[in-house]
């Protein structure tokens, strides 16, 4: 399988999800935005994407951060989605691509950094992908925002400081708040 990342700053890179990726022999490429290099408008060379982490928000401008179009990145989610490619959002990643189905990122009721658990809910174990995980397990987080809801959205882990920790949109669409 083709996947690839978008990495948004050196400082967040996909380590677990590249070492998975690389293991299963899959062709891995990756655009690195924080250094400067240009987003394909097209996802028609990879089957999966996988959207990393940054310290910035959908709503973060080009006047913010120069190298960062959340709107482009949210078109090319857009465009997995209609061609129902894989995609897995992961803290930033998470919340475009819950943008990217309609429903706004949220203030989380509390920033959460650090180390802290998260609890899968009874959802988690009928989900095929997902199944074998344990039923708490301590995950790395740094934000204060969480991925919005659609009507069909699954909320599939939560945490003490954070509701929507893994969503799932749709059967190939993973949202990913916590690393």
């Amino acid at each position: 399988m083709n996947i690839h990342f978008i990495i948004h700053e050196d400082f967040e890179a996909p380590g677990a999800y590249m070492d998975w990726a690389r293991e299963a022999k899959h062709q891995v490429r990756a655009t690195r935005l924080y250094l400067v290099e240009q987003l394909s408008s097209s996802s028609a060379d990879f089957a999966m994407l996988i959207d990393m982490g940054g310290p910035q928000s959908p709503s973060t401008t080009l006047a913010d951060c120069p190298y960062f179009d959340a709107h482009a990145e949210t078109r090319v989610i857009s465009d997995c989605i209609a061609q129902d490619k894989w995609v897995v959002g992961v803290c930033l990643g998470a919340q475009l691509l819950g943008e990217a189905y309609g429903a706004k990122t949220e203030k989380s009721p509390q920033q959460e950094i650090g180390n802290f658990p998260i609890q899968l809910t009874k959802e988690v174990f009928e989900d095929k992908c997902l199944r074998a995980l344990p039923e708490t397990m301590t995950t790395g987080h740094w934000h204060g925002d969480m991925p919005g809801l659609t009507a069909k959205a699954q909320v599939l882990a939560t945490s003490e400081g954070c509701p929507r920790q893994i969503i799932k949109y749709a059967d190939k669409h993973y949202a990913l708040q916590s690393h």
